[in-house]
C-alpha cells in the first residue's frame, strides 16, 4: 500500500502532517498542490515544514495554468470559465484531476486528508472509499486545535490567520465576506490584483444560491468593484473593523 498525505500548507494539513510523523504513520509521499494563487505566508509555510520534517514535498501544478482556464479556456460562451462559483468549482475540478492523474500509477494507495472535527458533514463523502483516511477526525482535533498546534509547533503562518478564517486560494470568491474584509485591510497589493482580474472577465465574482424552480439566481451578481466600494463606505461610517473575521 502507498501511503499519501495531502498537504496544502494551512493549519489543519500542518498539523496533519507533523502528527502522522510523529506518530511514525506510514508516509510514502507528501503532496502539496500549487493553484498559483496562494497567499505568501502558504509558500513560506510550505518550505519551513518541509526543513522542518526534513522530507521531501512534491509541488503538483496542472498542466495549464488557473489564468488560462478563467481567461483562456475555450466554452460555449466564448472564452475563459470566469470566477468559480458554487456549482461550478472547476478550480476543485482541475485540482482533484491534476492529482488523480499523478496517482494513477502509484494504486493501490492510501491517501490521507485533513478534514477536522466539525467537518463530519463533509467526510460523508468518503463513507465508502477505502482509500481515504481522516486522522484529524480520528484524533477528534477542530481547527482551532490544530491551529494551536501548529503554534506549538513554531508555525505561526505570519499570522494569516488573525485576520482570514481559511488560507484557501486569496482569491476565492467561495471565502466568506469576513475574510474578504481581511484581504482587502492587510493585503493591498493582492486586493489590486483581485480588481485587476474582475477586469478581465465579465462573469460575477459572487453570486446568489441558484434557485432550482426558476433556474436563476435568489441574490444579484457581486462584482469585485462592488465589494470594493462596500468597504470603502463602511470604513467612511466606521462599521468595517466591527466585521472582520479570522482564528
Amino acid at each position: 500500500m502507498y501511503y499519501i498525505v495531502s498537504f496544502s500548507g494551512g493549519k489543519d494539513s500542518t498539523a496533519m502532517l507533523i502528527k502522522l510523523i510523529e506518530e511514525k504513520k506510514p508516509i510514502d509521499e507528501i503532496l502539496f498542490f500549487d493553484t498559483g494563487w496562494e497567499f505568501p505566508a502558504i509558500y513560506s509555510t510550505v518550505k519551513k515544514v518541509e526543513e522542518y520534517i526534513k522530507r521531501p514535498i512534491v509541488w503538483l501544478k496542472s498542466e495549464k495554468s488557473f489564468e488560462w482556464y478563467m481567461y483562456q479556456k475555450p466554452n460555449k460562451r466564448g472564452l475563459g470559465l470566469g470566477f468559480p462559483r458554487f456549482n461550478i468549482r472547476w478550480c476543485t475540478g482541475l485540482k482533484k484531476n491534476t492529482i488523480k492523474t499523478y496517482l494513477k500509477d502509484k494504486k493501490p494507495y492510501i491517501n490521507y486528508l485533513g478534514l477536522t472535527k466539525g467537518e463530519e458533514y463533509r467526510a460523508k463523502r468518503y463513507a465508502d472509499d477505502k482509500t481515504i483516511l481522516l486522522p484529524l477526525i480520528e484524533w477528534k482535533m477542530t481547527e482551532q486545535d490544530c491551529l494551536n498546534y501548529c503554534k506549538n509547533k513554531g508555525f505561526d503562518f505570519e499570522n494569516l490567520y488573525s485576520c482570514m478564517s481559511s488560507a484557501s486560494c486569496w482569491c476565492c470568491p467561495l471565502q466568506p465576506m469576513t475574510s474578504l474584509r481581511g484581504l482587502y485591510k492587510n493585503f493591498p497589493n493582492l486586493w489590486k490584483k483581485l480588481l485587476e482580474m474582475q477586469s478581465k472577465t465579465k462573469s460575477a465574482f459572487k453570486v446568489g444560491h441558484i434557485n432550482n424552480k426558476k433556474g436563476k439566481d435568489r441574490f444579484p451578481p457581486i462584482y469585485v468593484t462592488d465589494l470594493d466600494a462596500r468597504f470603502k463606505k463602511e470604513i467612511e461610517e466606521g462599521t468595517f473593523d466591527k466585521k472582520l473575521g479570522g482564528y
